[in-house]
């Protein structure tokens, strides 16, 4: 179990989204993503989350921001995770332009 939260900074109807996130960014906004930054942090639950996850026991909070290739904002994505149960992977593409 995980609590998730999204902000868009674009995103103004007040409706639920009928396709997934990804979809509607770039297929109904035309808007492409580039990378992704992420600030992986453990810290105790807020209560909310607490209540949420039903336990008081520190969490594995991740935000994660999408960015477009402009370094615009896309999309930006908080989860909390119980700390006790989950581990992170992460896997990303490097460019090797001027390094040797």
């Amino acid at each position: 179990m995980a609590v998730e939260t999204l902000w868009f900074p674009d995103v103004d109807k007040p409706e639920p989204l009928t396709r997934g996130v990804r979809h509607h960014l770039q297929a109904v906004k035309h808007l492409r993503f580039d990378h992704v930054t992420e600030r992986p942090t453990a810290r105790n639950p807020t209560k909310e989350e607490a209540e949420l996850l039903g336990s008081s026991k520190p969490v594995m909070g991740v935000l994660a921001s999408v960015h477009d290739a402009a370094e615009g904002v896309l999309l930006v994505m908080s989860v909390a995770l119980p700390g006790d149960l989950h581990e992170l992977q992460d896997v990303c593409q490097v460019t090797w332009v001027g390094f040797w």
